[in-house]
């Protein structure tokens, strides 16, 4: 799948507070870079240190996460009119930008 180019700098959320985004394509590799920053960080880690703000207290499955993660982006990308084709393997790749995994 290739993507028009973003003006974004490798694709870091962080950028986001610098005022780069100025498309739906730049939004969207915005989104897919801060959901491999996301699942780097510890998907599990997060969602136990969020737990006032949802009612889930059942065993954390990093799969389903992983599943709900690409499906939302994929889900934002159609509602922008964009057809993402954003798959597990993009966000893994997403995710090694950050470095190792962290446990979580």
């Amino acid at each position: 799948m290739k993507k028009q180019a973003s003006n974004l700098v490798e694709n870091d959320p962080r950028q986001l507070a610098n005022g780069l985004i100025r498309t739906k394509r730049d939004m969207m590799n915005y989104i897919e870079a801060a959901a491999g920053r996301f699942r780097f960080d510890g998907i599990g880690k997060i969602v136990r240190r969020n737990k006032h703000t949802h009612k889930f207290e059942g065993k954390f499955d990093k799969g389903l996460a992983d599943a709900v993660l690409v499906s939302f982006i994929n889900y934002i990308g159609g509602e922008q009119g964009l057809d993402e084709g954003f798959y597990l393997h993009h966000l893994l790749e997403e995710q090694e930008k950050w470095g190792e995994e962290k446990e979580g």
